[in-house]
C-alpha cells in the first residue's frame, strides 16, 4: 500500500513538472513562416491552434445606398385617334427606350447566423432620376411620337441567405421589387409654336427582384456591401386626352439592372455564433475600396460632311457644359506576387446648359444656328484593368495594365431659337417643353497603360495612372424629334486616339481609413459615318472630374 502511494506521488509530480515546462515554451510567428518553438526541457508540446475570430453578421441594421442603373421600357400598341396628318391609328409598332440614371437611398435589415451561414430579410427604398425616350409612333415614318418613362423612386423588399466566412458575406436575394415613376407619349409638333401634344400618368409598379451580392465587416458594427440585382415589372397600360382632346392609350413594361452599394451598421445580437476563419489564401490579397463625390464636366461634339465632298461641311452640333455631381464607387486587390486588379463605376447626374445645332451654306442657306436648352442628361461609365507591378518599394510601385472602359452618355434637349438670320425657328421658335433633339453616345474602349503611387511623406501618397485607348468603338443614336426622317438616325465610329488621366492625393487618417483629393480627364475622339446619310462624321468627346474620396484599406 505504501508503495502503490509513493509510485501514485512519482507520477503526479512528473505529471505537474511537464506541464510546467510546456507552459514555459512561447510561439514565433511569422507571414512567410509556420510556428518556431523555442525548447524550455527536454519534453516539446505544441500550443493550441488559434483561428481568427470571425464575423457575427446577426442583428437590426441601418444604412444607406447608392448607384447606378441601366435598362429598357418596353412599349406596345401605342394608339391614337387625333386630326388627320397629327396621329393615326396603327398597326401594332412595339419599341424599347433604354433606361440609365442614378439613385440614393436607405436600407434597413435583420440577419439571424446559424454557423457559417447567415438569413434574413431587407428592406431598401430609394430616390432615383432614371428615365428613357424612343419613337413609338406607327409604321408611318411621317409621324414621331415619342414615349417617354421615367423612375423617381425604386425600391425592393426581400429574403437574403448568405455564406460567411472571416470578414467576409456572400449573399443570394430575392424579393419583391417597386417604382414609382411617370409614363408618357407625346406628339411635338414639327411646325411652329404650337405646344406638343401629350398624355402621361403617375405609376406604382410592382415586381420582382433577383440579386447577388458581397458584404463586407469594417470592424466593430460597420460594414459595406456590393451587390447587383435584376428589375422586372410587368406591363401596365394607361390612356388619356390631351388638351387638344386628342385620345391616346400605350402600354409600358419596364426592366432594370441595378449596380448597388452600401454602408451599413448593425445591431449586434450576442449568440455567440461567428463565421468561420478565411481561407489561408486570403493571407496573400491586400487593396482598397471606398466612394468618390465630385464635380464632372464635359462637351459632346460632332460634325457631318457631305456625303460626295469631304471637304463640305454641312452640319455640326455641340453640347456645350454638360456638367453636373458625379458618383461613384472604386476598388483595387493586390497580390503578393505583384498582380492586381482595379476598377471603379459611377455616373454624373446632368444639369441644365445649352446645344447648338449649326447648317452650313449650300446645304442650308442662308447660314442656320439654333441654341436649345439641355437637362435630364445622364452619364454612366466604369473601367476595369488587370496589371501588375514592376517596381515595388517601401516608397512606391509603378505598374502597367490592360483594361476596359465603358462611356454612355444620354443628352436631351429642349426648345429650338435661332441665333443666326436662317428662317428655321426664328418666326416661331419651339416652345422650352418640347424635345426636339437627343444624343445617346456609347463608347467601348481597351486600356493600355502606366499606374503608380509614391509615399511623400508619413501618412500622405500620390497616385494616378495615364491610359492609352489604342481601339474606341463608338456607337451613338441622334433623335430629331422635329425630322422624322432622321429619327433615329444611327451613327458610328472608331478611333486609337483617346487617352484617360487620373492624378490622385490621399492621406492615412488610421491604418485603415483615408481621405483624399483627386482629377481625372478622358478624351474620346473618333471617325465614322452616319448610316441613313452614309456620310462621313468625326465626334469629340470629353470630361473632366475633380472629386473627394474616402477609403477603407484591408490585407497586409
Amino acid at each position: 500500500m505504501q508503495k502503490s502511494a509513493a509510485i501514485t506521488t512519482i507520477i503526479v509530480a512528473l505529471t505537474c513538472t511537464n506541464t510546467a515546462k510546456a507552459a514555459d515554451y512561447t510561439k514565433n510567428t511569422t507571414k512567410n513562416s509556420g510556428p518556431v518553438f523555442k525548447k524550455a526541457g527536454p519534453m516539446m508540446l505544441p500550443p493550441p491552434v488559434i483561428h481568427p475570430a470571425g464575423t457575427n453578421w446577426s442583428g437590426l441594421y441601418f444604412g444607406v445606398n447608392w448607384g447606378v442603373a441601366k435598362g429598357l421600357s418596353d412599349w406596345k400598341k401605342p394608339i391614337s385617334t387625333a386630326a388627320a396628318n397629327v396621329a393615326t391609328n396603327g398597326a401594332d409598332y412595339s419599341r424599347s427606350g433604354t433606361e440609365l440614371g442614378m439613385f440614393g437611398g436607405v436600407t434597413q435589415g435583420y440577419n439571424y447566423q446559424l454557423g457559417s451561414w447567415v438569413i434574413g430579410a431587407e428592406a431598401d427604398l430609394a430616390f432615383a432620376n432614371i428615365n428613357s425616350n424612343t419613337k413609338c409612333s406607327t409604321a408611318d415614318t411621317t409621324l414621331n411620337w415619342r414615349c417617354s418613362q421615367k423612375a423617381d423612386v425604386i425600391g425592393s423588399l426581400s429574403q437574403r441567405i448568405g455564406y460567411a466566412f472571416g470578414n467576409s458575406l456572400v449573399f443570394a436575394k430575392a424579393g419583391l421589387a417597386y417604382a414609382h415613376g411617370e409614363s408618357m407619349v407625346s406628339f411635338p409638333y414639327p411646325s411652329g409654336n404650337k405646344p406638343q401634344s401629350s398624355v402621361q400618368e403617375k405609376m406604382n409598379r410592382v415586381g420582382f427582384a433577383l440579386g447577388l451580392g458581397y458584404e463586407y465587416n469594417l470592424g466593430g458594427n460597420w460594414s459595406s456591401k456590393a451587390e447587383y440585382t435584376y428589375y422586372a415589372f410587368s406591363p401596365q397600360t394607361f390612356n388619356g386626352v390631351s388638351s387638344e382632346n386628342y385620345y391616346y392609350e400605350a402600354s409600358s413594361s419596364l426592366r432594370l439592372n441595378v449596380v448597388k452599394f452600401g454602408l451599413n451598421y448593425r445591431f449586434g445580437v450576442d449568440n455567440a455564433v461567428i463565421s468561420d476563419p478565411a481561407p489561408r489564401i486570403a493571407d496573400d490579397f491586400s487593396g482598397e475600396f471606398g466612394a468618390r463625390l465630385g464635380w464632372s464636366g464635359g462637351e459632346f461634339k460632332k460634325n457631318l460632311w457631305s456625303a460626295v465632298n469631304s471637304q463640305q461641311l454641312n452640319s455640326r452640333l455641340t453640347w456645350y457644359d454638360q456638367n453636373g455631381g458625379a458618383v461613384e464607387t472604386f476598388a483595387r486587390l493586390d497580390h503578393s506576387s505583384g498582380v492586381f486588379v482595379k476598377g471603379f463605376i459611377g455616373g454624373v447626374d446632368l444639369l441644365k446648359s445649352k446645344m447648338t445645332d449649326e447648317d452650313f451654306p449650300p446645304v442650308s442657306s442662308p447660314y442656320s444656328n439654333t441654341r436649345d436648352i439641355t437637362k435630364d442628361g445622364r452619364v454612366a461609365y466604369a473601367t476595369l484593368d488587370l496589371g501588375y507591378d514592376i517596381v515595388r518599394s517601401a516608397k512606391g510601385k509603378v505598374g502597367a495594365f490592360l483594361g476596359y472602359n465603358r462611356y454612355e452618355q444620354s443628352l436631351r434637349a429642349y426648345g429650338c431659337h435661332q441665333i443666326a438670320t436662317h428662317a428655321s425657328c426664328l418666326d416661331a421658335p419651339v416652345p422650352n417643353d418640347t424635345m426636339t433633339l437627343g444624343e445617346n453616345e456609347r463608347w467601348n474602349s481597351v486600356r493600355l497603360g502606366l499606374g503608380g503611387e509614391y509615399v511623400i511623406m508619413d501618412r500622405l501618397k500620390i497616385s494616378g495612372d495615364f491610359a492609352w485607348l489604342p481601339l474606341s468603338h463608338m456607337t451613338a443614336y441622334d433623335n430629331h424629334w422635329l425630322r422624322a426622317n432622321i429619327n433615329p438616325l444611327k451613327q458610328k465610329g472608331k478611333s486609337s486616339k483617346g487617352y484617360q488621366l487620373e492624378a490622385i492625393a490621399t492621406y492615412a487618417a488610421t491604418k485603415k481609413i483615408s481621405f483624399g483629393i483627386g482629377a481625372r480627364y478622358w478624351k474620346f475622339d473618333a471617325s465614322g459615318y452616319a448610316t441613313s446619310f452614309n456620310a462621313p462624321m468625326k465626334f469629340n468627346s470629353d470630361r473632366t472630374t475633380v472629386f473627394t474620396q474616402v477609403s477603407y484599406a484591408f490585407g497586409g
